[in-house]
């Protein structure tokens, strides 16, 4: 019943995510980064890098995605991290060149936030892994493009997964990630 529960979320979260980011016609950037690199003839496609920052020092209920994240300003946020049943807590930031989901969940164990990565990153929208996804109880990680040419990105940091959606271009969500605090 669990995993139907995912199930269910988790295609519900990818199709608001895409509707989300539907409409802008942008091109990927080839410039490579420490979190994803579009795919092009010039750049190496790479896996994102392991996310060695700080947790959120917040009892989960009290978790609030931050209001702006460098150039990305939250333009709606629902939920709480600790309602993994109901996806957690979605934000959608906005800047001048795309959209951005973030989806931040609290599980009661580490092994938990980690399945959800790997969840992720092997559902059947996606068409292709980016690089090779890391998977440990601890901090797993890992990037991948759906079918649609929207990019994904999942890691966990302890018991705390993170998930963050957009169908712009590889470079916005490298400029998204370049300063998300988590």
């Amino acid at each position: 019943m669990r995993y139907q529960q995912r199930v269910v979320w988790f295609f519900g979260a990818l199709v608001w995510g895409l509707l989300a980011a539907c409409g802008t016609g942008k091109d990927a950037d080839s410039s490579p980064s420490a979190s994803i690199s579009a795919p092009t003839a010039a750049a190496t496609v790479r896996a994102p890098a392991p996310r060695d920052l700080p947790v959120p020092q917040v009892e989960p209920h009290a978790f609030e995605a931050p209001f702006t994240v460098g150039l990305f300003t939250r333009q709606r946020m629902f939920g709480t991290p600790d309602a993994v049943q109901a996806g957690g807590q979605q934000a959608i930031y906005r800047s001048d060149d795309g959209t951005v989901v973030l989806n931040v969940y609290a599980f009661p164990t580490p092994e938990e936030a980690a399945h959800t990565v790997q969840f992720t990153l092997e559902a059947g929208s996606v068409e292709r892994v980016i690089g090779e996804p890391y998977y440990a109880p601890s901090a797993s990680f890992g990037a991948a493009q759906d079918a649609n040419g929207g990019y994904v990105v999942a890691w966990s940091h302890g018991h705390w997964a993170y998930i963050v959606r957009t169908g712009d271009s590889a470079r916005v969500l490298d400029e998204f990630l370049a300063i998300f605090p988590y």
